[in-house]
């Protein structure tokens, strides 16, 4: 007896608890690793190492591009290329196709035209083109007599442009007074603005001829009568 207590008998309990302990012992020591075990974990762990690193080497393999690949990319841009952000160029820029700027064209540095330059115009269609003056542009030409445009002397006004931050007063014509006008519609550039074409610029270099071709011819016919 013990603090009152009848120890248990060791019986067939005794033997079970001995047997149990000594289970313990065996799972204690199987559990523990030893240096066999320990060297095969390390070359496991090392052959998964080795294996990620192959794994990974490939995987950026297959997924980036040489130098020689960069530069060559770089030089010859794959059809449909498009870059979102700005792109600057301190060299001269090559385009062997057409070039289609959606925003304004900045020239500040521009150099003057000295050797057989000729006018820029903007087409239609937003092309930039050059002055086509050749017969080779032309059909169906014929001479003109001035007397016959009629008057094409139009009003002239004083304006303001609209976004013109220092309010500027200029001086010119307004292509919607000259669309009005049966002499001077064939002196107008219409535009297509909300499926509409309707009066946006005017053909002053054309208008200019033709103002001068009917002054000179009064001025011959003035010098006639006073001859």
């Amino acid at each position: 007896m013990g603090n009152g207590y009848d120890s248990p008998p060791q019986g067939e309990y005794g033997v079970l608890a001995d047997e149990l302990r000594r289970l313990a012992e065996r799972l204690a020591e199987l559990e523990t690793p030893t240096g066999t075990s320990v060297n095969s974990l390390v070359d496991q762990v090392q052959e998964a190492i080795a294996n990620i690193n192959t794994t990974v080497t490939a995987a950026i393999s297959a997924n980036s591009y040489t130098r020689p690949q960069i530069d060559n990319l770089v030089a010859n841009p794959p059809s449909g290329s498009n870059v979102t952000g700005n792109v600057a160029a301190s060299g001269n820029l090559s385009v062997g196709g057409t070039t289609t700027a959606t925003g304004d064209i900045f020239t500040p540095n521009a150099t003057p035209a000295v050797t057989a330059y000729t006018n820029a115009y903007i087409n239609g269609d937003g092309r930039l083109s050059k002055g086509a003056s050749s017969a080779r542009y032309k059909v169906n030409i014929e001479p003109v007599d001035p007397a016959s445009l009629g008057p094409i002397f139009p009003q002239l006004n004083e304006f303001e442009m609209r976004s013109d931050p220092d309010h500027t007063v200029r001086i010119g014509h307004i292509a919607e007074h000259l669309a009005a006008d049966p002499a001077l519609q064939r002196f107008v550039v219409y535009a297509e603005i909300d499926g509409e074409p309707l009066p946006d610029s005017i053909d002053f270099i054309s208008l200019l001829l033709a103002q001068t071709a009917q002054l000179q011819q009064r001025v011959v016919t003035l010098e006639a009568q006073v001859h």
